[in-house]
């Protein structure tokens, strides 16, 4: 019998269009979903494929496979899923920064407790999360739509393997939504302890109702460590966890399976049409999916006997590039627990631009470190962003305190000239000019025959003054440390460096940076582009220190204005009396110096000479101390 498929689209826009406006009456604000009739041919076609993309806006897809015969049938599934994506929007995560947030919660779950499974965090994230909102999305409809809601999930719950078999994290999702609906899902669980556990966790969920958006990140780390818990205890004991049948002869493991995949679980002991069809979706994902979905894959991937949380996570790269089986049924293994929708690792969101998610992205690295932030934008799935590109940009935001190194120059011609004086004690010694003292008298008397040379350096009147450009030198040496460690002076360095580099920007001068050990590590000439110092600062130390006097000096010689060159350094120089006799020479031409050292310096001492002709010295712990310092001295 051959299906008329452009009359199975009206009647998805039809149902679409009353769940817009006759339910949610135009007022959402996000654009009609877009609607496409999958080929039996597609991965996904035996269970559709439904996710969100946000962009501009959030954009709902829902990509319909094997059709039923009833049209009524049909569209009261396509209100139900058309709900369900609605509700992500409106309730759960309801913002991006929600998600990033309920992300944060299970994986701090993970490395807390139980980092020792050895589980692909990052593919596991998404699923989980997913199936925390799927709970309050999909009870706030049954609430509301009750009869629509209860058959569609039971019918999704058939598609998949036989739940009844399947381990304990793999149904712990549905059995959560039957307690708080109390309704019969089809399940049939008996354990009476894990039954216990349930309703403990359904009563969580609803405690101050169901949408309470300030519970939701507790919600989902309850969820998380009671997911976790159940996996050990499954990995302990399978034939105790109900699972045995079909899941293990699949050959399955981890909760990555139930995540999502159940592919051989779900394989086993669902597939029927799913399998054969090789097409195993995100939304496969709620009864059989994963990352196999996202290929097409199946046949050995199915009997693959797919490994556990971290095949799942390892073995993504073939299995998602291409649709490849053997791994991507590994997929399968977080099939049977995972809702209707997502991608290939769980994810309900697909973020297609992380420019349009820049607020929600910068709030994120307020919230955490640098190597948390990157690890949760991963995991988020936002691609297009190296990891060092991640890290400029939490840089960026964690060091938002400008460090203003403020020192003017006139741009016209200048007039200089020198005189006699006389040197008295407490002048610096090298100041001291015994040919001149002797030329002035055959006797050496202390404050009055000793003499020394005044330099003196004028502007022309009428010329206009303009910030200094700004050579950058920072210590790279062993003893700084990583860039990624927070306490590391190199981290401190890297937020130092930021705040002085956004000074510049906004006075739009022009910087030059020399990151430095026992060598050159790091070089960027003259020029404007901020952001490539930014990135060559993101570094790991390593070596010893010697203060590359030879490569300032050829920076300096090819620019005609005064400079500001500013050292981070821990204070440990392997030429440190060298470097300050060329610093003596640097601040009497008229440049301006500004020294950091981090920590404890023990060569503070080293560089106090310094300040009795003009460098400013700063000995703090962190970059935040060193901008205080340089406000305060401003003032």
């Amino acid at each position: 019998m051959s299906i008329d498929i452009e009359t199975y689209r009206l009647k998805a826009q039809e149902a679409i269009g009353y769940v817009f406006v006759k339910e949610y009456h135009n007022s959402l604000g996000i654009p009609m979903p877009i609607v496409k009739m999958l080929l039996p041919d597609d991965a996904n076609y035996s269970t559709g494929q439904y996710y969100i993309t946000i962009d501009k806006t959030w954009q709902i897809h829902l990509n319909f496979g094997k059709l039923p015969i009833s049209y009524h049938e049909f569209q009261n599934e396509v209100k139900v899923l058309t709900r369900h994506e609605i509700e992500h929007y409106m309730c759960c995560p309801f913002d991006v920064i929600t998600h990033f947030r309920m992300l944060k919660r299970i994986r701090d779950v993970y490395y807390k407790h139980f980092s020792h499974l050895g589980i692909n965090i990052k593919y596991a994230c998404g699923a989980i999360s997913n199936q925390a909102a799927d709970i309050i999305v999909d009870t706030k409809n049954y609430y509301r739509h009750s009869k629509e809601t209860l058959k569609s999930e039971i019918d999704w719950i058939k598609i998949g393997a036989n739940i009844s078999a399947c381990p304990r994290h793999c149904k712990l999702m549905f059995l959560t939504k039957e307690a708080i609906w109390k309704e019969d899902l089809g399940i049939n669980e008996t354990d009476p302890e894990f039954l216990k556990i349930v309703h403990q966790l359904a009563d969580s969920f609803t405690k101050n109702g169901i949408e309470d958006k300030s519970s939701f990140l507790d919600k989902v780390e309850e969820y998380a460590e009671i997911f976790f818990k159940l996996y050990v205890e499954d990995q302990k004991n399978p034939q105790q966890s109900s699972q045995q049948g079909s899941q293990q002869q699949s050959g399955q493991q981890g909760p990555q399976q139930q995540s999502g995949q159940q592919g051989s679980q779900q394989q086993s002991g669902q597939q029927g049409s799913q399998q054969q069809s090789g097409q195993q979706g995100p939304q496969q994902q709620s009864g059989q999916q994963g990352s196999q979905q996202q290929s097409g894959q199946q046949g050995s991937q199915q009997q693959s006997g797919q490994q556990g949380p971290q095949q799942q996570s390892g073995q993504q790269g073939s299995q998602q590039q291409s649709g490849q089986q053997g791994s991507q049924q590994q997929s399968g293994q977080w099939g049977v627990g995972r809702p209707k929708d997502g991608d290939e690792h769980g994810n309900a969101f697909v973020f297609a631009d992380p420019d349009k998610v820049k607020e929600a992205i910068e709030v994120l690295a307020e919230e955490t470190s640098v190597e948390e932030f990157i690890d949760l934008l991963a995991i988020a799935g936002i691609i297009g962003m190296s990891d060092k590109q991640k890290g400029v940009l939490w840089f960026n935001v964690q060091s938002a305190n400008i460090i203003p190194i403020v020192e003017f120059s006139n741009t016209g011609n200048k007039s200089s000239y020198t005189y006699p004086s006389v040197w008295r004690i407490g002048d610096p010694i090298e100041e001291l000019d015994l040919m001149l003292t002797y030329m002035t008298s055959p006797r050496l008397i202390p404050g009055m025959t000793t003499k020394k040379w005044e330099y003196v350096s004028n502007d022309d009147n009428g010329t206009e003054s303009k910030q200094m450009d700004l050579l950058l030198v920072v210590d790279t040496s062993g003893s700084m440390g990583s860039a990624m460690k927070e306490s590391a002076n190199m981290h401190q360095a890297v937020l130092a460096s930021y705040g002085i580099l956004s000074y510049f920007e906004s006075t739009k001068s022009k910087v030059a940076f020399i990151g430095f050990s026992d060598k050159i590590d790091a070089y960027v000439d003259w020029s404007d582009k901020y952001d490539d110092v930014r990135e060559r600062l993101l570094t790991n130390g390593h070596g010893g220190t010697k203060f590359p006097i030879s490569r300032i000096k050829s920076t300096l010689d090819v620019r005609s204005r005064d400079l500001v060159t500013v050292l981070i350094t821990d204070g440990d120089l392997g030429n440190i009396n060298e470097s300050v006799s060329y610093f003596r020479d640097y601040l009497n031409d008229d440049n301006k110096l500004y020294i950091f050292l981090l920590g404890g310096s023990k060569s503070l001492h080293s560089y106090e000479p310094l300040k009795n002709i003009g460098a400013k010295i700063y000995n703090a712990n962190n970059a935040n101390e060193f901008c205080d310092m340089v406000l305060t001295d401003m003032e």
